[in-house]
């Protein structure tokens, strides 16, 4: 008999070591095979909190008391994980795929929400209501390319999740994804590029995050990939209305 238990590393630390304890009344007497599947060193992290100031003790020597035999599966590859993807995702350019890479670090269940909110949202802005329509009328969103917009539309579904705190900042400051590029990114000296921001403290402190940057710049028009400048604050408006649907609607 096998009993499979799955994601432990999700769980409160103390759900966690609660399992654990209660598995070490049954091993070596129940006429069966306990399987846990985990992230070990989230779980080795929270044993160590759990116990933090009471006893001494190491989460990995705690884990090693109870699992006989650790199997280690190995990491998916991005390109396996966009090959299983790419079935619904026949609209996806490359350049789409690289924004997804670097924006959700290669991680599946990260990948797969993404491209299911991408699609909705892709629906959302080629079938939109009224009020959409208008704006994209009056805008410039409908005079790009499919392959443009889908770019932009990537990027910001990274900004809202990977970098929630920029994505809210967007919606009171349309334009400051383009500043960033311009006044920041091209520029060819990084001095010139920090006095530029000099004046935006707030944009100053997302500038601060590593990962933010290297994001932005392997996704901007200064990489070597040739991608399309920032977009103006009405196709950044449109793409917030559209990604914000989709964020009500999931929830």
């Amino acid at each position: 008999m096998f009993v499979f238990i799955d994601d432990l590393d999700r769980c409160l630390p103390e759900n966690a070591i609660t399992v654990l304890e209660s598995l070490k009344l049954f091993i070596g007497h129940a006429n069966c095979i306990f399987v846990l599947g985990m992230d070990h060193s989230i779980v080795e992290a929270g044993i160590q909190t759990r116990y933090e100031g009471k006893i001494k003790i190491d989460g990995r020597e705690y884990l090693d008391k109870i699992i006989q035999v650790p199997f280690y599966l190995p990491p998916v590859t991005f390109k396996r994980l966009k090959a299983s993807l790419e079935d619904d995702s026949e609209t996806l350019s490359e350049e789409v795929w690289n924004v997804i890479r670097l924006g959700m670090g290669g991680n599946p269940r990260k990948t797969k929400r993404f491209v299911n909110s991408f699609y909705l949202s892709w629906r959302f802005l080629n079938h939109p209501d009224r009020d959409l329509q208008e704006k994209l009328q009056n805008g410039n969103l409908s005079h790009i390319s499919q392959e443009r917009q889908n770019f932009y539309l990537a990027k910001i579904l990274v900004f809202q999740m990977s970098f929630p705190e920029f994505y809210q900042h967007l919606r009171h400051h349309l334009g400051d994804w383009r500043y960033l590029e311009e006044n920041v990114i091209l520029q060819n000296q990084a001095a010139k590029g920090q006095e530029n921001l000099k004046d935006k403290k707030e944009l100053a402190r997302f500038w601060e995050d590593e990962s933010f940057q290297d994001f932005m710049g392997k996704t901007s028009k200064r990489s070597s990939q040739n991608y399309p400048p920032a977009p103006s604050s009405d196709i950044v408006e449109a793409l917030l209305e559209a990604t914000s649907l989709v964020t009500e609607t999931l929830g």
